[in-house]
């Protein structure tokens, strides 16, 4: 499999407070001590319908990288404990 970065790979360069997803699937990943880091797909048909359509609706022309960061880092926001 050809991919930029594997889930195994993600979680020991960022650590464990990180949302992973990925074209590929990918099985969770053992941290240690009871923790497991979940892994889940976000293919290009989740995500680009979305940001295409905050675009339009908020009339940008261009999406920045701090646009992508804001959106998910407050797409994360929204998911419990329980919900993981």
């Amino acid at each position: 499999m050809n991919v930029e970065c594997t889930s195994v790979d993600a979680f020991n360069h960022a650590g464990e407070n990180i949302v992973f997803a990925s074209w590929s699937p990918f099985k969770n990943v053992d941290l240690g001590n009871g923790k497991v880091g979940h892994v889940n797909q976000a293919n290009n048909m989740y995500l680009f319908p979305g940001i295409g359509m905050g675009a339009l609706l908020s009339g940008a022309r261009l999406i920045s990288n701090g646009m992508s960061q804001a959106v998910s880092e407050c797409l994360a926001s929204y998911i419990t404990d329980e919900e993981i």
